[in-house]
């Protein structure tokens, strides 16, 4: 069933293991994100172990003037990890997953009325965690309207 507008649902995960390609600076290198994930997307066959190789993460962390984003893939284990790659490991934790399909130019008032949802719902928001984005068509495409966007 898919979820309305402003409906979230709150999942707990395990320790989760990816491998892929970070970018880090100021929020203005934000647009190069589309090249990354071409870049990341030549290489991925390099990466060992891959658990579903048709669903893609972008993996963010937001602190006051910076960014730190991945471009990855999840893997079973670490394991010679591709040059120029990195790998990432995050602990089990509760996440709440919103939906959102239409337009990428959309995507980041989306994220902001998530948290808006979040905070007025008395759900504890961690902010120096990482959070997720994922593409189950295993693809970011930054013009490519039909993907559903799980973050």
């Amino acid at each position: 069933m898919k979820k309305k507008k402003n409906e979230f649902e709150i999942i707990r995960t395990k320790e989760r293991f990816f491998v892929g390609m970070k970018i880090t600076g100021p929020y203005s290198r934000m647009i190069e994100l589309g090249i990354y994930w071409q870049l990341f997307f030549q290489r991925i066959s390099h990466i060992k172990n891959i658990v579903h190789p048709e669903v893609a993460y972008g993996i963010t962390k937001d602190n006051v003037d910076t960014f730190t984003y991945f471009a990855a893939i999840e893997v079973e284990k670490i394991e010679d990890v591709p040059k120029d790659m990195e790998s990432l490991i995050l602990p089990p934790q509760e996440y709440a997953v919103f939906s959102y399909q239409g337009n990428p130019s959309g995507v980041e008032q989306a994220i902001k009325n998530a948290r808006e949802v979040l905070d007025s719902s008395n759900t504890q928001r961690l902010e120096k965690e990482f959070w997720m984005e994922l593409y189950e068509d295993g693809k970011f495409i930054a013009n490519f309207s039909n993907s559903i966007i799980s973050f």
